[in-house]
């Protein structure tokens, strides 16, 4: 299929940046840098937003209907000599297709961001936002010898709406081609003495099916681009199920916590681990200060697990679960907390409240042992009962049963023949 060409811009604009295709120019820059990896004289697109989530694996990004986000244009290295060397560059134009979304121009010295420019243009000069490409031209200089550039990094940068309603566009830069695309992506070379040499267009990088005149009835076109993206203006997919391990907490103190019953007066830090993601974790490492402990029975989504370590640094204290990478997580970047806690005060020494629910030989739970507690156990022993309000301390002796030797038991106790229970 022959390639289209894109729109046509208005007469006066056509000489301008014929204009400029006559003056752009590139030149050798001794010791300019270029992007590592990346063929010389190449462009490519950067896609940003607050609302934009984008996979740069598949060149595609989910940004939520009616937002804006950027488009930013990159030289990411610089052309080269004949010799292979790299080379700088008087003049550079690009050339953008942003098919059905909509285009938010300003200033054009606020989207031509490349700092050796000395003259800018751009087309549509007036754009209304809806033409579906913007062209961007620069060159260093006016005069007959123009200074080099050998500028790395951003170029251009728009600002793009997704359209309120769900739906999938293209953003791709286009390169030069003499006669189907004179306004595309191009670097232009300096010749001797400075004058005027060719137009270098960038590499491409592949192929896209554009619908480049707007036109549904007509199939897209396949079109050679630098670079190109697919915007689904939308919300994203959900997340792929997967575990999330986080450090909700940190804090200093006693392995029993804030109880006064304790045997051990050395303080640690107790960390409370969490899992927020949407699947079950295996087996993890939590690391504090440097010691480590590993989690064997991993962890439930939803779901969290405390953890003390003997000793504490004054200051700074740092926890990090899955600090052996064993877990493949939603968001790998939340599994570190730094914190500065206070060193507590130990709490004085104290006798726990006996519970009165815990009593040997309290089967009614009345907060005693007495007489009745004994004939309760004698009528369940005779199946005169079925239960008892308090089963955990019917075994009086411990035998794993409950009989009428724990009732004797219990009369001895009343009758002060024996100290104490269980026995």
């Amino acid at each position: 299929m022959p390639i289209r060409s894109a729109p046509r811009v208005t007469l006066a604009v056509t000489f301008a940046l014929a204009a400029l295709a006559g003056l752009l120019a590139w030149q050798l820059a001794a010791g300019a840098a270029s992007g590592p990896g990346k063929p010389p004289g190449s462009m490519s697109l950067t896609i940003t937003g607050a609302d934009a989530t984008c996979d740069t694996t598949a060149s595609r990004c989910h940004a939520a209907p009616g937002s804006e986000f950027t488009v930013s244009v990159s030289l990411d290295a610089l052309p080269e000599d004949g010799a292979g060397t790299p080379a700088g560059y008087a003049g550079l134009q690009t050339q953008l297709f942003y098919d059905g979304l909509i285009y938010k121009p300003a200033a054009i010295g606020d989207e031509i961001l490349w700092p050796d420019s000395a003259l800018t243009v751009r087309s549509p000069a007036n754009p209304s936002g809806a033409e579906r490409f913007v062209e961007h031209g620069g060159v260093t200089g006016t005069g007959p010898e123009l200074p080099a550039s050998s500028h790395v990094g951003e170029i251009v940068s728009i600002t793009l709406t997704c359209t309120t309603e769900d739906a999938t566009f293209d953003v791709a830069l286009l390169p030069y081609v003499a006669a189907e695309r004179p306004l595309g992506a191009a670097i232009r070379a300096l010749a001797a003495g400075g004058e005027l040499g060719e137009t270098v267009p960038v590499p491409i990088s592949g192929q896209r099916a554009l619908e480049l005149d707007s036109n549904s009835e007509t199939p897209p076109e396949l079109v050679d681009v630098a670079d190109a993206w697919q915007i689904v203006c939308g919300e994203p997919p959900p997340p792929p199920d997967a575990p999330d391990l986080t450090v909700k907490s940190l804090r200093i103190e006693l392995e029993t916590g804030p109880s006064c019953a304790f045997t051990s007066q050395k303080l640690g830090v107790t960390v409370v681990v969490s899992n927020v993601g949407s699947a079950d974790a295996g087996p993890f490492v939590v690391a504090v200060n440097g010691d480590a402990e590993t989690v064997s029975p991993g962890l439930a989504r939803g779901s969290s697990t405390t953890l003390w370590f003997n000793g504490f640094r004054v200051g700074q204290n740092t926890a990090l679960v899955d600090a052996a990478f064993q877990v493949v997580e939603l968001n790998e970047d939340n599994n570190a907390r730094v914190e500065f806690p206070p060193v507590p005060t130990l709490p004085l020494p104290c006798t726990p409240t006996p519970d009165p629910n815990d009593r040997v030989g309290d089967v009614d739970c009345s907060g005693g042992v007495n007489a009745i507690d004994a004939a309760l156990l004698l009528q369940l022993g005779a199946g005169l009962v079925s239960g008892l309000s308090c089963p955990a301390n019917a075994d009086v002796n411990r035998s794993g049963a409950v009989d009428a030797v724990d009732a004797a038991l219990v009369l001895q106790f009343v009758a002060g023949l024996i100290g104490s229970l269980p026995v």
